[in-house]
């Protein structure tokens, strides 16, 4: 079955919400805006935002405001890495508070949140984790 396929039998079958991991992101994108459905249901890799949900029901991911978290339960939130300028005006991405390396230098504060965001869905977000 394709993606296309599959994707069109959940839409039908009323799933509010799919995540699809892709390493074709343009091709994924595209076969999508060719279901018959497309145009009742928005595709966007931009605002997706991943959480991860251990056995025991715990939510784990990186911070966004795709969805309003608070309606998932009650909300432990922790500072995954500081985003700073150094002393020549290049952006430092400091991820020490959750075990990571520093990134940089960046020449645009956006580059830098890029790049952490990216090292924190890499290297932190699927690890197994012990602080409830």
């Amino acid at each position: 079955m394709s993606l296309a396929e599959r994707i069109d039998e959940y839409v039908r079958a009323c799933y509010t919400g799919i995540w699809i991991r892709s390493h074709e992101h343009t091709d994924a994108l595209q076969e999508l805006s060719r279901l018959p459905a497309a145009g009742s249901f928005a595709v966007s890799a931009e605002d997706a935002m991943q959480l991860v949900i251990d056995t025991s029901g715990r939510i784990r991911c990186v911070y966004g405001e795709t969805i309003e978290l608070s309606e998932l339960g009650r909300l432990s939130i922790r500072r995954g890495s500081h985003v700073e300028p150094d002393q020549e005006g290049h952006w430092m991405a400091d991820l020490s508070p959750v075990g990571g390396p520093m990134l940089g230098p960046f020449t645009t504060r956006g580059a830098a949140l890029r790049a952490e965001v990216a090292w924190l869905h890499q290297h932190w977000l699927h690890q197994h984790w012990l602080a409830p």
